[in-house]
């Protein structure tokens, strides 16, 4: 009777810790309400934005986007670990044509957290949106189809 009481709690323990260590700190990133806006060129990335994420001040636009790397090992990673997926927090200028990230997440395939940057106006500069670009339809979506979902407030 001792030892199925050791044991039990052993057991108990041991799932305790186990669901400790599958818990992810980068969770709450991925809570949303996810829309696919498109792929890349390459087809290798997925795009989507976050419908709850989206506030408006004038011309400009913040939200979420999430990108997925359908393949990690056919994906050239720059100045990045090798990530799964990408969470990021970016404003962009509808008038002006551009965007900036203001923060990123990047999480492995597990859903786990590798990297998180925070950045100031001085760390990263407004970018152009380019044809074909994430960005691009991002705007499109964001700034430009005034029927689309996105625009109602």
């Amino acid at each position: 009777m001792i030892s199925f009481f050791r044991y039990g709690a052993l057991f108990s323990t041991a799932l305790l810790l186990a669901a400790c260590a599958t818990t992810s700190p980068s969770a709450p990133a991925l809570k949303g309400q996810w829309q696919m806006l498109g792929v890349s060129a390459s087809g290798n990335i997925q795009y989507e934005l976050d419908k709850t994420s989206i506030s408006r001040q004038g011309n400009n636009v913040i939200f979420r986007d999430r990108k997925t790397v359908i393949d990690p090992r056919q994906q050239y990673y720059s100045n990045t670990p090798a990530y799964k997926t990408a969470i990021s927090t970016t404003q962009m200028d509808c008038a002006r044509k551009n965007f900036r990230v203001l923060d990123v997440t990047l999480l492995d395939q597990d859903g786990e957290l590798l990297r998180e940057d925070h950045f100031t106006d001085t760390d990263l500069r407004p970018m152009g949106i380019t044809n074909g670009s994430a960005a691009q339809q991002q705007y499109q979506a964001l700034c430009q189809d005034k029927n689309h979902s996105f625009n109602q407030e």
